[in-house]
């Protein structure tokens, strides 16, 4: 199989995986509005979702893993040669990590807090201890790792894979153009992680919008490249 169908056919792979379990985060959890919500309601809405939830959550986090073999195979194809294909590799790799390790909090971590937060026979103390840790990682984890540095690491990425495409003309110039336009949106986007300590910081909610751009960019270049496929084969 050339390299452009096995790109392709790993982007489809990783859109797939990780929009089942996302969707099946809106449905039963609320995701991401919930966290928007008072700690306590999250902790109860949490707990209210049982295994099946931890369960979604572990494929949602595990989803993000996916990334890697779709950006690499996307890497080689923008600049086969050039030594920034390694520089690309290790950033998508570092973006899909954060995301991954972030994500997994709800697996590892809160389901503990959220059973002594909700629990009655728990002290008051300790179930406000079990929050104050939730926001403690969350903060860490959620707001700091997967969202902030991983954005910066997608933007960062798609930035430089652009440039590469740009320069190889190996991807038509309209998909360079309408993924170029996801970057700004995740900088605009960071305020929102920002306002979390900067409480006079402007949110200007854009993030929302860049994956939705980026995840729709990706499908199309997947549809390009299965449909082109170049000569280079796999080694």
């Amino acid at each position: 199989m050339t390299l452009s169908k096995t790109t392709a056919l790993w982007i489809f792979v990783f859109l797939v995986s990780a929009t089942i379990p996302y969707a099946l985060l809106i449905s039963n959890f609320g995701y991401d509005d919930i966290l928007r919500a008072p700690p306590l309601e999250i902790m109860q809405k949490f707990n209210d979702g049982g295994p099946q939830l931890i369960w979604t959550w572990l494929a949602f986090a595990l989803s993000a893993l996916l990334f890697i073999p779709a950006a690499t195979g996307m890497a080689q194809i923008a600049s086969p040669s050039d030594r920034s294909s390694g520089l690309l590799n290790g950033i998508a790799i570092a973006a899909a990590l954060v995301q991954c390790i972030g994500l997994l909090r709800w697996v590892f971590v809160v389901p503990f807090l959220a059973a002594t937060a909700v629990d009655p026979a728990s002290s008051p103390a300790a179930q406000t201890t079990a929050l104050q840790l939730f926001q403690a990682f969350h903060q860490f984890g959620g707001v700091l790792l997967g969202e902030f540095i991983g954005q910066l690491l997608l933007a960062t990425w798609t930035l430089l894979l652009l440039w590469q495409f740009y320069k190889s003309k190996t991807l038509p110039r309209f998909l360079v153009y309408v993924g170029g336009l996801t970057v700004p949106l995740w900088i605009l986007g960071m305020s929102e992680h920002l306002h979390t300590t900067l409480p006079q910081l402007r949110v200007i909610a854009t993030t929302p919008a860049a994956f939705m751009l980026f995840e729709a960019w990706l499908l199309v270049c997947a549809i390009v490249l299965w449909r082109r496929p170049t000569s280079r084969q796999l080694s």
